[in-house]
């Protein structure tokens, strides 16, 4: 048999184990719905602003520019902002409701459960490239439904 206490600090290291106690203070007060709503739309935002930030970044990079297809349009910053003003207006027009709705629709069921321990990052991984591969699908699906001739005119403009 394997001495598996010589991992420990390994499977610490690899694993969440270290987050638990931060995870706990986070949570202990918080509902499910809190947990739910908040943690989804939080990570959601995050997401949203750090990368048109990592593109905006991007676009003031002069050595970047000879790959940009209007290389000669360089936005300003007032049009960053207005930017970053659309997309919080956007995910909080689309997903607030979104989020509400799969809360209450699901229920007590819990899929957001603030209980220890952690996930493995092995879990996580597997959940973030089933959850892209279904994005994508439903994705693909949904433009094509929106290029069917009888609603095309009413979408694109």
């Amino acid at each position: 048999m394997a001495n598996t206490s010589t991992c420990d600090p390994v499977r610490a290291y690899i694993g969440l184990e270290m987050l638990e106690p931060l995870w706990t203070s986070f949570t202990s007060d918080a509902s499910t719905f809190n947990v739910a709503f908040g943690g989804t739309l939080g990570v959601i935002m995050v997401a949203a602003v750090t990368s048109s930030l990592a593109c905006g970044i991007m676009d003031l990079q002069p050595s970047l520019r000879k790959y940009k297809i209007q290389s000669s349009s360089l936005p300003t910053l007032a049009r960053y902002v207005d930017c970053l003003k659309h997309i919080a207006i956007n995910q909080m027009v689309v997903h607030v409701p979104l989020i509400l709705a799969v809360v209450a629709l699901w229920g007590d069921r819990s899929t957001f459960a603030a209980t220890l321990p952690l996930p493995t990052l092995s879990t996580i991984a597997l959940e973030f490239i089933l959850f892209m591969l279904c994005e994508d699908f439903l994705f693909y699906w949904m433009h094509r439904l929106l290029h069917w001739k009888l609603i095309y005119k009413y979408v694109h403009k």
